[in-house]
């Protein structure tokens, strides 16, 4: 099969360049994977056929839902969001109207979405014009990933007494010759509520890392971080919002373990995602424990693991009581796909049961 083939099954649905090989590298690799005698290959080929035939109708599908719901298809896909689950998203979902050009480049906020978990924004980078597209790739990916100067995400939040943290990534979804689709993630140990909200984004390039001017220096050790910029200028965005919580919450108070344990003071599960929050020491029973979500139908989801990570997750401690040195620990997972909150009916944390009503 050649990459050409595999571009006919995608006129309607129109994905990105990166989409396409990437799911036709997968494909290719399953195929492999599953190499067996000769006498199978005939098989093996109508099987590949019909995958491509699955993969092409599931992405056009995605692509006419995101149409038919006025939503980007970067953000039905990041969330893998299906029919059934999207208007559980109807008051999670905005679509500012706001936009910034600098330099013959625009940057737009596409969407926010929020779920009393976090906030969610997909913005766009449109006008890009490389001196070179592919040696420009070659060098982001050699190095890294495609990154900025500078880039701030601030959010209005509600402090309160004592410490705090706020942490937001960024992830760059597809990068074609003319177009940059990223996303930015926040969250805070504080209540997010309504404001504004502002991204900042300076100098479009990539970062060598641990990068060694002079070798020969005196110091053969010290390294650092070198940016270098593509695309020059400065891009300020700002807009009113509002914050929406579609999470389900139980404030459990449940304590898990006998040495060292911790309570779970609450567990907040939305159609995107799952938090729980707990207190205890900086090192407790909730640390070595499996997390995982039981739905109706007996099926699972495994969103913490003490042994390896599980994908999309990520974890944050905040000192709450200084006098005795008690923590608030978080332990936050992003699903692979949309999920209706009714449908879990309980979360298991080690050996600890707690029904979700």
């Amino acid at each position: 099969m050649r990459i050409n083939d595999f571009n006919d099954c995608f006129d309607k649905a129109a994905p990105t360049s990166a989409q396409k090989q990437r799911m036709l590298t997968a494909i290719l690799e399953a195929n492999n994977e599953n190499r067996g005698y000769e006498t199978m290959n005939r098989n093996k080929k109508r099987f590949t056929t019909a995958v491509v035939l699955a993969a092409a109708f599931v992405l056009l599908t995605a692509t006419a839902l995101a149409v038919g719901l006025g939503w980007h298809e970067s953000l039905v896909e990041y969330f893998g969001i299906g029919e059934e689950q999207a208007a559980l998203l109807d008051d999670a979902v905005e679509t500012p109207d706001i936009s910034v050009t600098d330099n013959s480049v625009t940057v737009k906020v596409l969407h926010t979405i929020s779920d009393g978990n976090g906030l969610y924004v997909i913005f766009e980078i449109a006008g890009v014009e490389y001196t070179n597209y592919d040696e420009f790739l070659l060098l982001s990916e050699q190095f890294g990933s495609i990154g900025f100067d500078l880039f701030m995400f601030d959010v209005s939040v509600e402090y309160n007494e004592g410490y705090g943290s706020t942490i937001y990534t960024l992830e760059i979804l597809s990068a074609t010759e003319d177009k940059i689709t990223g996303i930015v993630h926040f969250q805070a140990s504080f209540p997010i509520i309504d404001g504004t909200l502002k991204l900042t984004v300076k100098d479009i390039g990539y970062t060598i890392w641990n990068y060694q001017e002079t070798p020969d220096s005196v110091d053969e050790n010290f390294v650092y971080n070198k940016f270098i910029t593509v695309i020059e200028g400065e891009w300020i965005l700002k807009w009113d919002f509002e914050y929406s919580d579609i999470t389900k919450k139980i404030m459990p108070d449940e304590v898990i373990g006998t040495s060292n344990p911790a309570v779970v003071t609450e567990i907040s599960i939305s159609p995107i995602s799952f938090l729980m929050k707990s207190h205890g020491v900086l090192r407790n029973a909730i640390n070595d424990a499996e997390i995982k979500l039981i739905f109706k139908d007996g099926s699972e989801i495994l969103v913490y693991s003490s042994v390896g990570p599980v994908n999309n997750s990520m974890g944050s401690s905040t000192l709450a009581d200084e006098e005795n040195m008690i923590y608030e620990h978080r332990r936050y997972t992003r699903f692979d796909s949309t999920i209706d909150p009714d449908d879990v009916v309980s979360v298991i944390i080690g050996n600890i049961t707690i029904p979700v009503g």
